[in-house]
């Protein structure tokens, strides 16, 4: 398995670089740094290179990060040609890993043991051969990175470009002396050629695989060789005076990757680039036999050698379980207030709709009963979360001495130094807010009442402690029919799928959809489709608001999950009223509301000055995705790549979850609703929050029984606190909050009398597991 996420060596690289640069992996022929988005993007590296050869790799980049500008990158196209761009890679070489060294000295070590390792596999092409002879350029390249095993020496006119290279500190200057030592070796192979025969120059040819393209053999454009029996004479080579401008093909993979943009525009770059070279190479038929000749005498064979073997660093198996990484950019602050529905509208919604406007006073009486069932025991719950927390309070104060003088103790001033007063002194509690997600999906349909009633439970606690709530429903039916504007909805209903049309008219909808969610067009944006948070309660609603809210919510509740009382008419609501289809049930994003709960939070957390926020989730199921493959998170705002795919699911929600605990710094608890049979509760719980609990270890019959009897609890996993709830025995049951008086025979003494009031009272806490969960929660 591939793991590529925020590992020691992308750390190193931000250190490196000192600056919060953004470090990505994909499956690319080099690495290379986007300027605008300050991105490094490296290549894939196989998990068994050493760790010198990592370190190598990563200083070198980060090295090129911060010394090297576009055009001296290894994937940019020089207009000099391939055969200038190897001197140009070499000196440039020198210069950003001369800096990166001086920076970082303890990479020295790291340096010469990677280049060592690289020499012992042959990457620079060496084996075999004379070094010695070899071109000066690749001397050089050579000494500064192998000098002390190849031993290399430099004669005297040599030696002042050596000199020069130690002194290298601009680009300029490096793009000045690797021109000066191109013109150089242009000169001796001139040289070299003249002082040739043409059977020298034939055979030269032949060992170096250089044969007549089938244009030129046609064209008669070649070098062609006479021969005399008593002299041999050189045939006029002039060809063509002009020079062609295509590259040579073992150079090709230097140029599948353009720098000059952003990382998400990579591949279409790569794409141009080649099908602007093949239409060069249409308009010059190709390089005469001496050219090619030339450039093969001139080249950097090591610099050549190594972008040719670059590849096997990299890793070829990036389908281990998922695929090459793919990258989702959230680059600037989510505009989430684009899909929260307030709780206004939907009041406007439920009071005039298609199909008409539900009785209000139908649905009251149980709303009223709700309130005055639960508001004794609320109340008891809101003194028992003041005793857990003064309790909480006590235990983290301390005793002070308080610099004045205890004059009742003060005779003891020669027996005792602690003769000043004391006080107790006690840390201020912090403040607390909550935000809950209510799952609204169709599998919801069999508990959605009973849901409701809790997560009501929940928000009029915190309304009586004048705790900073927020509880929305996540839904994608709400937006499924009026995401777009009318306009591009229309056109988009009207285009023929698959014509050029419809995928321009799709390219719209997601400039329109990125629009809406950051205000502006990104390239590689998470997809959040129709989802909208449906506003259920809030803090800042006043009594009647809520009262209005509960009206609504209990309503649609009880017409979604009894929609077959139509003739009931004591059915405590209005039987004879639709749901109106925005507010119906629907998909389960919950992977979508998460992302936008991240910056959602932030500001709750800031606006409210509160110490800690606890993000609550109520569901029955998996989310839907909204990233597909390997995925992983750009966040621009920290510049942090978050991993969101794994080995056992394609759905992020365990990440994500960990990338909003990590970024906003937030206690989250997770209400999973569920059908299983006990025996199969720590399977599901493996699979909600991914607890590592053996399943056959002796906590499993805690957990069987625990759930048998309403709920079990795991915090191990993703959520801080993941709770688990029969499903049967979710729905309050206001029978079990009164004292069973006929279980108690006449004359009973104390002791049974108190034991069925302790059960009364137990049974009434334990009925509200969120509320009671939540309570032991915010206390500590």
């Amino acid at each position: 398995m591939i793991e590529i996420q925020n590992t020691n060596k992308d750390i190193l690289a931000k250190l490196m670089a000192t600056e919060n640069i953004t470090v990505i992996h994909k499956k690319v022929p080099t690495a290379y740094f986007d300027i605008k988005s300050r991105t490094l993007c490296c290549p894939i590296l196989k998990g068994d290179m050493s760790p010198q050869l990592t370190d190598l790799f990563m200083g070198h980049e980060v090295g090129h990060a911060l010394n090297t500008p576009l055009e001296g990158w290894h994937g940019a196209v020089s207009d000099k040609g391939m055969m200038f761009k190897g001197y140009l890679n070499v000196i440039e070489d020198v210069r950003i890993e001369k800096a990166i060294k001086s920076k970082y000295p303890g990479l020295r070590k790291s340096f010469y043991a990677g280049y060592k390792e690289l020499a012992n596999k042959d990457f620079f092409g060496i084996r075999g051969k004379d070094i010695h002879s070899m071109n000066f350029i690749d001397r050089i390249n050579l000494y500064f990175i192998i000098g002390s095993v190849t031993q290399i020496e430099f004669n005297d006119e040599e030696q002042p470009y050596i000199d020069r290279c130690n002194k290298l500190e601009t680009f300029e200057e490096v793009t000045e002396l690797a021109l000066e030592l191109f013109e150089r070796q242009k000169e001796i192979t001139e040289e070299e050629l003249e002082s040739m025969t043409d059977q020298q120059v034939l055979d030269m040819m032949e060992d170096l695989g250089i044969e007549e393209d089938e244009e030129e053999q046609e064209s008669g454009d070649s070098m062609t060789v006479e021969a005399d029996d008593s002299n041999e004479e050189d045939s006029d080579q002039d060809g063509s005076d002009a020079k062609a401008d295509t590259d040579d093909s073992k150079d090709s993979d230097e140029n599948s990757n353009s720098t000059d943009g952003s990382e998400g525009d990579v591949e279409d770059e790569e794409e141009t680039q080649g099908q602007s070279e093949t239409k060069n190479d249409k308009k010059n038929p190709g390089k005469s036999l001496e050219e090619k000749l030339e450039d093969q005498m001139n080249k950097s064979e090591t610099d050549e050698s190594f972008r040719e073997k670059e590849s096997d660093l990299y890793e070829d198996d990036v389908n281990s379980y998922s695929g090459e990484p793919k990258y989702y950019e959230i680059p600037t602050k989510m505009k989430y207030e684009n899909y929260i529905v307030d709780h206004k509208k939907i009041d406007s919604i439920m009071s005039s709709t298609d199909r008409g406007t539900f009785d209000r006073e139908l649905v009251r009486p149980s709303v009223k009963e709700f309130q005055e069932s639960n508001k004794k025991i609320i109340n008891y719950m809101v003194k028992e979360f003041e005793m857990k927390k003064a309790a909480a309070d006590y235990k983290r104060s301390w005793s002070s001495k308080s610099g004045e003088l205890n004059m009742d103790k003060l005779h003891f001033y020669k027996l005792k130094d602690d003769i000043f007063n004391r006080i107790q002194v006690t840390p201020e509690g912090k403040n607390h807010g909550v935000v809950m997600l209510l799952d609204w999906s169709g599998s919801m349909s069999g508990s959605v009442k009973a849901t409701v009633e809790q997560a009501t439970l929940l928000s009029m606690f915190c309304r009586r402690l004048s705790i900073p709530f927020r509880l929305y429903a996540f839904s994608d039916g709400y937006s499924r029919n009026n995401d777009l504007p009318e306009s591009l909805q229309k056109a988009w209903t009207d285009a023929e799928y698959g014509s050029d049309e419809y995928r321009k008219i799709e390219e719209d909808i997601k400039d329109y959809r990125n629009e809406r969610l950051f205000g502006k067009s990104v390239e590689n944006s998470i997809s959040l489709g129709n989802v909208s948070l449906l506003e259920v309660y809030t803090d800042q609603m006043n009594k009647s608001e809520f009262q209005r809210a509960m009206e609504n919510w209990f309503q649609l509740a009880d017409s979604i999950e009894s929609r077959w009382s139509y003739y009931d008419e004591d059915a405590g609501f209005d039987i004879d009223f639709y749901t109106p289809m925005q507010l119906n049930l629907s998909g389960t994003p919950l992977d979508h509301s998460l992302v936008l709960m991240r910056d959602y939070l932030k500001d709750f957390k800031s606006n409210h000055n509160l110490d800690i926020v606890s993000l609550i989730t109520l569901t029955d199921g998996s989310s839907h995705g909204c990233m597909t493959g390997n995925a992983h998170i750009v966040d621009r705002q920290i510049n942090r790549v978050f991993k969101m795919s794994n080995r056992n699911s394609y759905r992020a929600t365990h990440q994500l979850l960990g990338w909003i605990q990590e970024t906003v710094g937030v206690r989250t608890i997770g209400f999973y609703i569920t059908q299983c049979k006990g025996t199969s509760i720590i399977w599901e719980g493996q699979n909600f929050c991914g607890t590592q609990v053996d399943p056959y270890g002796e906590d499993y019959d805690k957990h069987r029984t625990a759930y048998n009897n309403l709920s079990t609890s795991f915090t191990d996993g993703a959520y801080d606190l993941a709770i688990l709830i029969n499903q049967k025995k979710l729905k309050l049951n206001y029978n079990e909050d009164e004292l069973n008086v006929k279980s108690i025979d006449e004359g009973a003494n104390k002791g049974t009398l108190k034991r069925a009031l302790v059960k009364a009272g137990n049974s009434k806490m334990k009925q509200r597991v969120i509320l009671n969960q939540f309570v032991s929660q915010m206390a500590v």
